[in-house]
């Protein structure tokens, strides 16, 4: 994207903490091997660019950066919004993922120390 900049606003460094994660990313975005192109998710009209990478002798992805895309001359939006933006991703994952993962714990573990 022209005259964008990247902000990041995650970094998980080991996503395969709960391999769940880790394997619903590599499923859902076909991340058999490192791959250069990132992977971009849309949200309440502002973009995110999901950058996925590995580590020695750990499944691939084992980590991943959201960086998101701004304008070169745009305001970032306030932390509120972006958080509520990467709890949308997470609610996300959580429902693919499915099994022990039940979306209402997530949704109540969030209220209870007001994640969101």
């Amino acid at each position: 994207m022209r005259n964008a900049r990247r902000e990041l606003v995650l970094h998980e460094q080991r996503l395969s903490h709960y391999d769940e994660f880790r394997r619903i990313f590599a499923e859902q975005f076909k991340l058999e091997q490192p791959q250069k192109a990132p992977v971009y998710f849309l949200q309440d009209g502002r973009i995110y660019e999901m950058e996925f990478g590995g580590s020695t002798g750990l499944p691939y992805p084992s980590n991943l950066k959201i960086h998101l895309i701004l304008q070169e001359d745009q305001v970032a939006p306030s932390s509120e919004s972006i958080n509520q933006d990467l709890w949308a991703l997470f609610e996300w994952a959580v429902e693919k993922i499915g099994g022990k993962w039940k979306l209402e714990e997530a949704q109540q573990f969030s209220r209870d120390y007001r994640i969101r």
